[in-house]
């Protein structure tokens, strides 16, 4: 268990980095392996537990040697730097309407679950960190995250909004931090800005919302030729369906009695089934059409 292997590297280690959580767990638990590690395997594997999402593991090697809160990678990023860049490790939003239905089914519980045990475990990981960061002096602090703090505005800029509130929670002061551009990490985000900041004008006289419009403007404009490229084609297989369906309905298998003009065939089970499906397919495809209509009209 303690013997490397090519570049020097411990067994841990690549568990670690090929993602297999049983067998890191299992190598992490044995005392020889503890006392073989060296400060820049304990920094390396800790890195490697986060970027695989073993939060939890990062979490309990954090809790036996907190230096490694401090620690940095090979871009010189702390452990809440590369965490501030992952916001779709702390998404939990309320579930929706294909969540739940998924999950409703027989063995698709798990997938929800999972996804918010990993998300709280980050959290927690992200909570540890932060205390042990706010052990430090003012000078050690403000040399960790940045003047100005790069690693609120990395989150804020990504939507990292879960990330954010736990760092501002224990530490309110990181709000007020400005950037070379004087702006605070509210600049933008809507979702966690303050009522009364929304309709806030900057030096130059324009309302988040201004801003906004203006530096998306080439993106709405893509957007906008993106869906109505789209809704033609979609249109377009609507309608052949929607043709295929009606001359199906007119042209009935089996024919008509000459004299009542009725189905001959009418009774028939599978005839039924037929003018059923036939009509849904109808109706859902005059529906397509409408809905693509309404989009290339739409402004």
């Amino acid at each position: 268990m303690t013997i490397r292997g090519a570049e020097n590297v411990t067994p841990l280690y690549m568990a670690a980095l090929f993602a297999q959580r049983d067998m890191a767990s299992f190598l992490y638990g044995k005392d020889d392996t503890k006392k073989a590690l060296t400060v820049e395997d304990r920094k390396a594997i800790f890195f490697t537990y986060i970027r695989t999402g073993f939060y939890d593991l990062a979490l309990n090697l954090l809790k036996d040697h907190p230096e490694l809160a401090v620690a940095r990678d090979m871009n010189c990023d702390t452990a809440l730097h590369v965490l501030a860049r992952m916001p779709s490790t702390f998404a939990r939003k309320d579930r929706g309407l294909l969540e739940g239905l998924i999950s409703s089914f027989p063995g698709m519980k798990f997938m929800t679950h999972n996804k918010d045990s990993k998300s709280n475990q980050a959290l927690q990981l992200v909570s540890c960190l932060w205390e042990e960061i706010l052990k430090r002096d003012d000078l050690e602090l403000t040399s960790l995250l940045g003047k100005p703090s790069q690693l609120s505005f990395d989150a804020a800029k990504l939507g990292n909004f879960e990330f954010l509130a736990e760092l501002i929670g224990c530490y309110p002061d990181l709000s007020y931090e400005l950037d070379n551009n004087n702006h605070t990490i509210f600049h933008e985000v809507g979702q966690i800005v303050q009522p009364s900041f929304r309709e806030k004008k900057n030096s130059e006289g324009k309302t988040p919302q201004q801003i906004f419009s203006e530096e998306h403007e080439i993106l709405l404009r893509s957007g906008e030729l993106w869906m109505k490229k789209t809704a033609e084609s979609c249109m377009l297989v609507a309608t052949f369906i929607t043709t295929i369906m009606f001359t199906t309905a007119l042209s009935v298998p089996g024919g008509n009695d000459n004299n009542t003009g009725i189905p001959i065939r009418l009774r028939d089970t599978l005839f039924q089934v037929f003018a059923l499906s036939d009509a849904i397919a109808l109706s859902s495809s005059s529906i397509s059409v409408l809905m693509f209509l309404s989009i290339l009209t739409s402004r």
